[in-house]
């Protein structure tokens, strides 16, 4: 069945104020599939990919709360039991560790509800781009360990750690605007966006003293 959830509010403004009732239905809708199939560039099936899956919708008090994920098998094929039968709203991400993630919303692209239906729906991961760079002191001295983040705006995904030279190194990543977080035991933070446009990208940022 289709996950859902209900939602009272209760603050000090009369005008929301709303009193929870003493019981209350929940109508389950029947989960409906959807699928898909991932390969690489070659055609070839990608095992092990993980489908992120996302879909928030309402119909007057109850509101749909499908958030899960799934692993391709080994011949790069998933699926998902549990959708309503409306897919507007759906939000995928498939990432892998040896190649670059993508993501998509389905409303952008409706073609793709007939193919999530029947299963037919392929998504190609290509091999991504390799993010390299220093972190250094104000001083200009390379921090070793200290530990960077990437990821889109608050959420970061990825984490690395610096050698002792501060150089880190993140592979497969998405051709895509990226946030980089820093961090070292007693230096103040330190976040950065960078635009990925080529085949590498060398970043360096200094780290602040708290």
């Amino acid at each position: 069945y289709v996950p859902v959830k209900a939602q009272w509010s209760n603050t000090d403004d009369p005008s929301v104020h709303e009193v929870v009732p003493q019981s209350f239905e929940f109508p389950l809708e029947k989960g409906t599939s959807i699928g898909g199939i991932v390969k690489n560039k070659k055609d070839e099936p990608i095992a092990g990919a993980k489908v992120s899956i996302s879909l928030r919708g309402r119909e007057g008090r109850i509101r749909y709360y499908v958030e899960h994920s799934v692993k391709t098998g080994a011949d790069g094929k998933w699926r998902s039991d549990t959708m309503p039968r409306k897919l507007d709203g759906l939000f995928m991400g498939i990432e892998h560790p040896e190649y670059g993630p993508t993501d998509m919303w389905i409303s952008s692209a409706p073609h793709l509800k007939h193919k999530l239906r029947d299963f037919s729906a392929v998504t190609i991961l290509d091999d991504g781009v390799t993010v390299t760079g220093l972190v250094y002191d104000h001083q200009g001295e390379p921090i070793e360990k200290a530990l960077l983040m990437t990821g889109r705006s608050g959420y970061f995904s990825r984490i690395a750690r610096t050698d002792r030279h501060g150089r880190f190194e993140f592979k497969h990543c998405k051709f895509e605007p990226l946030y980089l977080s820093a961090q070292a035991p007693g230096k103040s933070p330190a976040v950065r966006r960078l635009r990925v446009y080529g085949s590498l990208l060398n970043g360096t940022k200094a780290i602040g003293t708290s």
